[in-house]
C-alpha cells in the first residue's frame, strides 16, 4: 500500500461516517507542466488513478472524479498548457486587450504555435484612439466645467472627438 493511498481510505471512512458528496479532481494538467510528460500520457496516468481511487470502494452515487483536462475545458484547454508549457516569464511581459499592447503576446504566440504543430497567427495593428468620453453636458477639451469650456476654449492636445475628426 503506498502512502498516497492512505488519504483516500480516510476520505472513504469521512463519506461512510456523514453520508457525504465527494468530489475528486485528477490534476492531469499539472502532471503535464511540471513533468517531460504529453499531455496523452498524463490523460493516460488520470485514468489509472481514478481505477486506483474507485477501487477503495467510494459510494458511486455520491462520488464525482474529473480530469482537469477533460472537465475544465477539452481540446481549447489543451492547447492552452501547449502554450503555458513553453512560456515563461521571461518571455511574457504583459497581456494588456489593448490594440498595440496586445504585440508582445502576439510575437510569443507566433514563436510558439510552431512548435505545438499549428501555423503562425497573422495579425494587423491599428493606432490607439483613445475611448470617446463624452460627459453630462458633452463636452470636450479638458477644461472643468462648460463655463471654462466657453471661457478658454477646447484644449486640442487632450480634446477626444478632434482626434477622430483629424484622422478621418
Amino acid at each position: 500500500m503506498s502512502a498516497t493511498f492512505i488519504p483516500f481510505m480516510f476520505t472513504k471512512y469521512l463519506q461512510d461516517a456523514f453520508k457525504v458528496p465527494l468530489v475528486i479532481q485528477l490534476t492531469d494538467d499539472e502532471k503535464f507542466l511540471f513533468k517531460n510528460l504529453t499531455i496523452r500520457e498524463c490523460k493516460r496516468l488520470a485514468c489509472e488513478n481514478a481505477k486506483d481511487i474507485i477501487a477503495c470502494g467510494f459510494d458511486i452515487e455520491r462520488t464525482f472524479i474529473f480530469t482537469d483536462c477533460d472537465y475544465v475545458g477539452g481540446a481549447f484547454y489543451e492547447n492552452k498548457l501547449e502554450i503555458a508549457k513553453r512560456v515563461t516569464f521571461n518571455n511574457l511581459r504583459c497581456l494588456i486587450p489593448c490594440v498595440i499592447d496586445q504585440d508582445p503576446y502576439f510575437r510569443m504566440t507566433r514563436d510558439v504555435a510552431p512548435k505545438i504543430g499549428f501555423q503562425k497567427p497573422s495579425l494587423i495593428e491599428s493606432r490607439f484612439f483613445p475611448a470617446l468620453q463624452v460627459n453630462t453636458y458633452a463636452f470636450s477639451g479638458g477644461q472643468d466645467s462648460v463655463n471654462l469650456h466657453r471661457e478658454l476654449g477646447a484644449n486640442l492636445d487632450v480634446d477626444v472627438p478632434i482626434k477622430y475628426y483629424i484622422s478621418s
